[in-house]
C-alpha cells in the first residue's frame, strides 16, 4: 500500500504544478499493467468482475515489463546495457517507492517502454506530430489559412513520421 500512498502524493503535487514528466509516465505504464493485470485475474478466477489487484510497484511488474519488451523484439534493440542492468537489479531486489530520484529514474527507463510498447503506427504519428506543426506554422505564415488543420491530421503525421523514420534507417547505414 505504499505505493498507492506515493502516487496519491504524485497526483496531489500534479494539481500543484509540480509534477515531473517522468513520474507521469511511471503512473500511466503502472496503471496500464494494474488493468492488464485485473483482467487476467477475472479470467483465471472465472469471475465476472475483477478483484482488486495490489498496488505494490513490486518485481512481478519489473518482470511484466521485461517480458512484454521481450515479447515486442525491443529489450535488446533499444535500450543501453545501463537500463537493463536496472531492470534486472528492480526485479531481484523487489524496490521500495520512497523515493523521487527513484521514481524518476524509473520514469526515464518506463517512458522508452511506453513508446516501443505502442503499435507502429502510433509511433509514427507520435514522430510526426512535432514536424506537421512546423509545417502548418509555416505554410500558414505563407497565407494558406487551411494549413493550420494540418497539425491535426493524423494521416499526415503519420506520412511524416514514416518518412522520418525511413529516413533515419537509411542514415544509420551509411
Amino acid at each position: 500500500m505504499n505505493s498507492v500512498r506515493f502516487f496519491k502524493e504524485i497526483m496531489r503535487r500534479h494539481s500543484r504544478g509540480l509534477f515531473s514528466s517522468e513520474e507521469a509516465v511511471t503512473y500511466r505504464v503502472f496503471r496500464r499493467f494494474l488493468k492488464i493485470r485485473q483482467r487476467k485475474d477475472a479470467v483465471d478466477d472465472g469471475l465476472n468482475e475483477a478483484s482488486e489487484p495490489t498496488l505494490e510497484l513490486s518485481s512481478e511488474f519489473f518482470r511484466w515489463v521485461v517480458k512484454r519488451l521481450k515479447k515486442a523484439r525491443m529489450y535488446h534493440k533499444a535500450f543501453t546495457l545501463f537500463e537493463k542492468q536496472f531492470l534486472n537489479l528492480c526485479i531481484f531486489c523487489k524496490p521500495k517507492l520512497k523515493s523521487v530520484k527513484f521514481l524518476r529514474a524509473i520514469g526515464k527507463i518506463l517512458g522508452k517502454v511506453e513508446f516501443y510498447l505502442k503499435g507502429f503506427n502510433e509511433r509514427m504519428i507520435e514522430k510526426g506530430k512535432l514536424i506537421a506543426e512546423r509545417i502548418s506554422i509555416v505554410v500558414c505564415s505563407w497565407g494558406n489559412r487551411d494549413a493550420v488543420k494540418w497539425k491535426y491530421d493524423k494521416s499526415f503525421m503519420f506520412y511524416l513520421g514514416l518518412i522520418k523514420h525511413s529516413s533515419e534507417g537509411s542514415w544509420r547505414a551509411l
